[in-house]
């Protein structure tokens, strides 16, 4: 083994278009720090080894097929290197970005993120998702203020198996959970730069049908968050919390036409502000 190879790409695979998961495969592995790419084929037919380019850092690892977390799952367990970083088979890893993201991670004891470009499914750009946070924390997690995606960060394994699961019951929103139970246990820092190359296509973009889905799985999250942090209900982070929920659930209904989800979001948005002011009236009295 390379002392420099250090990185396991774990990649999910389902029903994949061929020409971009051979892409995909072909960036991830194009940096010398990749110790080996653990390609988990979520029972395709036919299997993905007969279709992935021939490389000696690929793993296989074939399971029935059970979804992109379960898949993950699969992924960390089969997974040797000291880092992880999670890659879709639709995207592509940026040139020199692992190199850039494990130069940042050596003797840092925590997560490394970058930035996201986001394109057209022909690649063309359209626009960058850059977080407003150079060390974000689980609290900006929670309330909505950390906007990197999980592709473009690089965890520890150590890390990793301390997180535990993906979780396999939600279809939307098991990248927010996990990355806010990764940042419960360990701090953040940004590395300036594209590290991802997203492909936004009609696979990956939330229909009209998956707002509610999304916005109950949010809403979850958050409840789970405060229930693992019992210190921290009732508080103005926990309001701040509630709020960006309520909030980003109304303009997504809205923007689905889902006019009366949207209302019922508002609502509850009122009635918590309206309870907040009882409180702190309360507490001034």
């Amino acid at each position: 083994m390379s002392a420099g190879r250090c990185v396991s790409v774990i990649m999910p695979v389902w029903q994949p278009r061929l020409a971009w998961l051979e892409g995909a495969i072909r960036s991830a592995l194009a940096s010398d720090v990749v110790l080996e790419l653990v390609l988990v084929d979520d029972g395709c037919d036919p299997p993905v080894v007969d279709s992935a380019p021939r490389d000696s850092r690929i793993r296989n690892v074939r399971i029935p097929h059970g979804g992109e977390s379960a898949a993950r799952n699969a992924g960390i367990a089969a997974a040797q290197g000291m880092f992880i970083r999670f890659a879709d088979c639709d995207d592509l890893t940026q040139p020199g970005s692992l190199d850039r993201l494990v130069t940042r991670a050596r003797g840092y004891d925590g997560i490394v993120f970058g930035d996201t470009q986001v394109c057209a499914p022909d690649l063309t750009p359209l626009r960058t998702i850059v977080s407003p946070l150079e060390r974000p924390s689980a609290a900006d997690c929670v309330v909505g203020r950390f906007h990197a995606r999980a592709p473009s960060m690089l965890f520890p394994r150590s890390l990793a198996l301390m997180v535990g699961s993906w979780e396999t019951s939600m279809a939307l929103c098991a990248d927010w959970d996990w990355v806010l139970r990764a940042l419960e246990r360990a701090p953040a820092v940004r590395e300036p730069g594209t590290v991802t190359i997203y492909r936004r296509h009609i696979g990956s973009t939330t229909g009209a049908a998956a707002v509610a889905d999304g916005a109950a799985a949010r809403a979850r999250i958050v409840a789970a968050y405060f229930d693992r942090n019992p210190e921290l209900a009732g508080t103005a982070l926990e309001h701040a919390a509630w709020t960006a929920l309520h909030v980003d659930s109304a303009r997504a209904h809205a923007h689905a036409r889902q006019w009366r989800a949207a209302a019922r979001h508002a609502l509850q948005l009122a009635a918590l502000q309206a309870r907040t002011r009882v409180r702190r009236s309360a507490a001034q009295a």
